[in-house]
This record gives structure tokens, C-alpha cells and sequence, in this order.
């Protein structure tokens, strides 16, 4: 009987020692801040200029105060940074209405300078892009029909616009090479027909383009396998415009369909014989980006 009476008396303070545990650890669960409700509601999506206050407290008071004086508008997204190496910070920025939810204006703001960049106020927000040791900033452009490319670098503490106009979708490939694409309208002969093809680039010590040098129908077929092509274009009725090289090991045939549909072939050659890379539709130009496009000295003719 005593040790039953001992038994209860012992699970009664232990309930009560677990009762007490209890209500101090819900005491410091609200101390440090934690809940276990779950009735609260799950956060909800911020608009693009919600975290204005946290990306302001990155940038100077003199930048501030410039890129104030030039607008109304909330700063959505910063990069700052000594882009050049000149021991000057510089910022690339973006601006936007209250709660927009995609898009903005780009500025560059410096302890001299404020300019925006583009005549647009639909750019996604900047971005940091490291390529052979040099920092670049990209924007994209928001349409509805494509994101071009503004690819930019700062020099003498002004942005330099590296990569801009149609070429969009910047990618480096496994051997150190990029591509961008053209995203236009050129798929059938009355400039109708929207279309995406790939152009190729190389950085050495700044981006080039690889351009295409014009070559003959004659020139092409030195290359083996190049006789079969040609004989599949002309058996399907299409007359072919013209025949770009370039150094890259990529040729383009542009060529026409009997209903007015522009294709093109792209073919890898090697230093004997051609095959087929890719076809698709649109009209391959010359270079996509002229001013930083870099072409072959001549026709390389293949091994015999």
C-alpha cells in the first residue's frame, strides 16, 4: 500500500513537472520569436519594388541624390561595384512604378555621371556577368515577342555598350565560345514569318562576331558529301541565294522554295567533307553584329 500511495504521489509530480516544461518552452517560443500556428498565412508574392529599401542602402548618398533627382520612381534592383578598375564605384540600376511586377528603367549612376541607358522602361533588372577576367552587366529588353540583349562594360568610368540590337539569349557553349540569337522577321519572302537562328561569337579581349565571307556553289562542293546536299536543295525546287563561310567551321546555304518560304542549311566542315549541323527557316546575314564582326581572309580550301 505505501509504495502504491509512493507511486502516485511520484506520477503526479511528474505531470506536473511536464505541465511546467511545457509553458516555458511556449514562453520562449514566443521570445525568440517562433510560432507553431499554423493558421497564418503563407507569404505572398512581392512586388518587383518591395525590396527598394534594403537594395537603397547599397549605394551612396551622392548616388541616391542623383538618381532622385532624375525620377519619381523606386529603385527595384542595383549593381555596384568598381566595374573598371579605377578604384571608382559605379552603379548599374533599374527603376519602376510601385508594385510593378515585371520591368523597369536602366541607369548608370556614378560619383560624375547619371544617364540612362535605353529609350525603354520594360528591362529585367541588371545582372553581373564574368567573362575572361572582366565584369559585364546585362539587361534584357521585355517584349512580347523577344528579350534583346544589352551587354555592357564600364570604361574610363562611362558604360560602354558591348552587345546590344537584335542579338539576344547570350550563351557560352563547352569550348569557351557564345552564341546569341536573332530573333526577326525573314521567314518567307515578304518579310513576314517570325523566326530564331543562332550566330556565333568568341571573346578575345572583347567579343567578335564570326562573320561569313561569300563563297561559290564551285567552292563548296571541294568539300565531300557537299555534291548530296545540293542535290536535295534543287530536288525540292529551291534555288539557292548564296553560301556563307566562316572560321568557325559553319557554313550557311541560304536558299528559297518554289512558294517563296526562306530555309537555310548549316553545315560543319572539317578539312575534307561537310555535314548537316542544323536547317531551319529565315535568311542567315553576313554577321548579326557588323560592328564587332571579324571575317575569313579567304576560302581555306579542303585537304584532297
Amino acid at each position: 500500500m505505501d509504495c502504491l500511495m509512493k507511486y502516485k504521489k511520484k506520477s503526479a509530480w511528474t505531470i506536473a513537472l511536464m505541465f511546467l516544461m511545457a509553458l516555458l518552452l511556449a514562453g520562449c517560443g514566443s521570445i525568440l520569436g517562433v510560432t507553431n500556428s499554423t493558421d497564418s498565412e503563407p507569404p505572398k508574392d512581392k512586388p518587383i519594388g518591395a525590396d527598394v529599401a534594403a537594395e537603397s542602402q547599397n549605394l551612396p548618398g551622392q548616388f541616391l541624390q542623383k538618381l532622385e533627382s532624375a525620377t519619381d520612381e523606386k529603385i527595384i534592383s542595383v549593381q555596384y561595384d568598381d566595374f573598371d578598375g579605377d578604384g571608382k564605384y559605379e552603379a548599374f540600376t533599374l527603376t519602376g512604378k510601385e508594385g510593378a511586377v515585371e520591368g523597369g528603367k536602366p541607369w548608370f549612376v556614378s560619383e560624375s555621371v547619371l544617364t540612362k541607358l535605353v529609350d525603354t522602361d520594360l528591362c529585367s533588372p541588371p545582372e553581373v556577368v564574368l567573362i575572361g577576367g572582366k565584369k559585364f552587366i546585362k539587361y534584357e529588353k521585355i517584349y512580347a515577342t523577344g528579350r534583346p540583349l544589352l551587354l555592357l562594360c564600364v570604361e574610363n568610368s562611362m558604360p560602354k555598350s558591348v552587345i546590344s540590337g537584335n542579338a539576344q539569349n547570350l550563351t557560352q557553349m563547352p569550348d569557351g565560345t557564345f552564341t546569341v540569337e536573332q530573333n526577326t522577321l525573314d521567314m518567307l519572302s515578304d518579310g513576314t514569318g517570325r523566326t530564331v537562328k543562332p550566330y556565333w561569337l568568341y571573346y578575345d579581349n572583347g567579343f567578335h562576331e564570326y562573320g561569313g565571307f561569300e563563297i561559290t556553289q564551285a567552292q563548296l562542293l571541294e568539300f565531300d558529301s557537299a555534291d548530296n546536299i545540293l542535290k536535295q536543295i534543287k530536288a525540292n525546287d529551291g534555288v539557292i541565294k548564296n553560301i556563307l563561310y566562316r572560321e568557325n567551321n559553319i557554313i550557311n546555304i541560304n536558299y528559297q522554295t518554289a512558294d517563296g518560304m526562306n530555309r537555310y542549311i548549316s553545315l560543319k566542315y572539317d578539312d575534307t567533307s561537310v555535314s548537316v549541323l542544323q536547317t531551319g527557316s529565315g535568311v542567315y546575314l553576313t554577321a548579326l553584329l557588323p560592328d564587332i564582326a571579324t571575317y575569313p581572309t579567304g576560302f581555306l580550301h579542303p585537304n584532297k
